[in-house]
């Protein structure tokens, strides 16, 4: 790390994936850190994507007061995001970048500092323009539950969309070789998932199997949007 006057500057390490990869690699809680920085960029809508922010507002957000403990909890946090390195495609080309361009603490206080770079900030547009599914993303503990809501979250209002297993498994971040029977893909990975998103986003996902040769190759999803209660 260097100092950058009153900021500490970070040095980012090569961990590499596309951004969905990158998520799926996440804690909870450095999840909810990203979603609630990244709102914090947006809603102050500056031109280079940088905004000064204050730690304990977080810890308001999550009704408890900071103390030590979690004020460097949250450093912590916002260090080993800074370390992801993404790829994303540019025409014919692979281009590199870093969630955050800067990151920085001001020492002896509260308040941070955050610069998205272009790709990470347009990306984070988009992963957090439903406001009414930001708060259940920040929630979100499962890093499953996550990527479901990423795979399924273009389909709402679709019956029987179809998706193969082992695609699926690979969309989702499961490890090969971790959950290689079904039966354990779907008590640890999509009974957790499933429960997250039909709790904290605002659709409602169910799904059945679809067999081949006896053994499941596909999941058969229902994407519905939640209707608004009606007092």
């Amino acid at each position: 790390m260097k100092k950058d006057n009153n900021y500490t500057t970070l040095t980012p390490k090569d961990v590499t994936g596309d951004m969905f990869d990158c998520l799926s690699r996440l804690s909870g809680l450095e999840h909810k850190i990203l979603v609630f920085l990244a709102n914090k960029v947006i809603n102050q809508s500056t031109e280079n994507h940088e905004c000064v922010y204050d730690i304990r507002d977080f810890w308001e957000q999550r009704e408890r007061t900071l103390n030590g403990k979690n004020y460097y909890e949250f450093r912590e946090c916002v260090e080993n995001i800074s370390k992801l390195r993404y790829t994303v495609k540019v025409g014919s080309f692979n281009t590199c970048g870093y969630w955050f361009s800067r990151v920085g603490f001001y020492e002896g206080g509260t308040e941070g500092l955050v610069k998205f770079d272009d790709y990470s900030y347009d990306f984070m547009c988009e992963y957090i323009k439903d406001k009414n599914n930001c708060t259940g993303l920040m929630d979100m503990t499962s890093k499953y539950g996550i990527r479901l809501y990423n795979c399924l979250k273009d389909h709402i209002g679709e019956r029987d969309f179809v998706v193969p297993l082992e695609k699926l498994k690979v969309d989702m971040g499961v490890d090969k070789n971790k959950c290689s029977e079904y039966r354990y893909f779907k008590r640890d990975v999509m009974a957790p998932a499933i429960f997250e998103v039909n709790n904290h986003t605002d659709f409602l996902v169910s799904f059945k199997e679809k067999r081949t040769n006896r053994y499941v190759s596909h999941l058969v999803f229902t994407i519905l949007r939640k209707q608004p209660v009606i007092e």
